[in-house]
């Protein structure tokens, strides 16, 4: 049995916890100073206050802290001996040193273990859609309780579309144009366009909206998905042609109605209990996922584009 390490038990790393929890995973200490009101009381045993108080006998680490400490965090980790560590989204670090010494690293991209992810990535393989046009992704919601801790939107939101449109799609998409609005030097929302080959992007990122949105629509030769990552529910409608008298000037079939909605039946489960159970088994066999060492830079640069 792998002995884990949870560092950080705040907003998100209380969801780690009780996943980690659930599953039944040993769980050796738990390092947060200011533990919330609500922490289990049967881990209240596991509490420490700094990595310095760590036990000797961890094999993993997650690391669910703001992103400004990801770097201070993970330094003192390896330092601690461990060599397995899950950080939280977007991993804010140099990797190169720790992939170097053989530390293995994985970042927690949720969406990916979403089981709506699966749904598109089977459509696709399908080709279902035919060809496809254009991809758009909308992730929109109140900002975090500390923007300037979370950095810019880019990172707390868009990230995740970014890592899941280019899962799909199997390579990196380039980034075209950035539009971004700032508030208190933080960017709060951001309309980000890309490419990939033919296919057109757009990533929609704002904290500045009340209601919570995390939707992905595609665009194929042979119809339209819609899919609602926060409900894991999706559906798809074919192109419906008049075949006589409907070309474009150029010659091209144009599209005239869709068919009626052909709904997926998504199996519903947490993605973060996916997520925790696919390190567990990296954990367990070594064989951890290949990491993006440029992603942190491609991100970093885009409002410069």
């Amino acid at each position: 049995m792998i002995n884990y390490c949870l560092i950080g038990a705040g907003s998100m790393g209380s969801n780690h916890l009780r996943v980690m929890h659930n599953m039944g995973l040993s769980i050796k200490a738990i390092v947060e100073p200011q533990p919330r009101d609500d922490f289990p009381a049967a881990l209240k045993d596991r509490l420490i206050s700094s990595t310095d108080d760590l036990p000797t006998d961890i094999d993993a680490a997650v690391i669910a802290v703001p992103t400004a400490l990801h770097a201070d965090i993970t330094q003192q980790i390896v330092d601690a001996g461990v060599k397995k560590i899950f950080i939280e989204k977007p991993a804010f670090i140099d990797p190169q040193p720790y992939l170097q010494a053989g530390i293995d690293l994985m970042v927690g991209y949720i969406e990916l273990f979403n089981p709506a992810f699966d749904c598109v990535r089977q459509v696709l393989s399908e080709n279902r859609l035919g060809k496809i046009k254009r991809i758009s992704s909308s992730r929109l919601g109140g900002p975090p309780r500390d923007h300037k801790k979370a950095k810019s939107v880019i990172w707390d939101l868009a990230v995740h579309d970014i890592r899941f449109i280019e899962a799909l799609l199997g390579s990196a998409v380039n980034f075209d144009h950035c539009a971004a609005r700032r508030d208190q030097g933080v960017v709060s929302s951001a309309l980000i366009s890309a490419s990939h080959g033919d296919i057109m992007i757009s990533f929609d990122a704002s904290w500045d909206v009340a209601n919570k949105k995390r939707t992905l629509e595609i665009f194929g030769e042979n119809g339209y998905m819609h899919v609602d990552l926060a409900q894991q529910d999706a559906f798809m409608r074919h192109n419906e042609f008049t075949r006589e008298g409907n070309l474009d000037f150029l010659g091209n079939m144009m599209w005239s109605t869709f068919a009626e909605e052909v709904k997926f039946g998504i199996v519903k489960e947490e993605p973060l209990k996916r997520e925790i159970a696919f390190f567990d088994e990296c954990c367990r066999t070594g064989e951890f996922p290949v990491y993006d060492v440029s992603f942190n830079a491609r991100i970093e640069a885009l409002t410069h584009v």
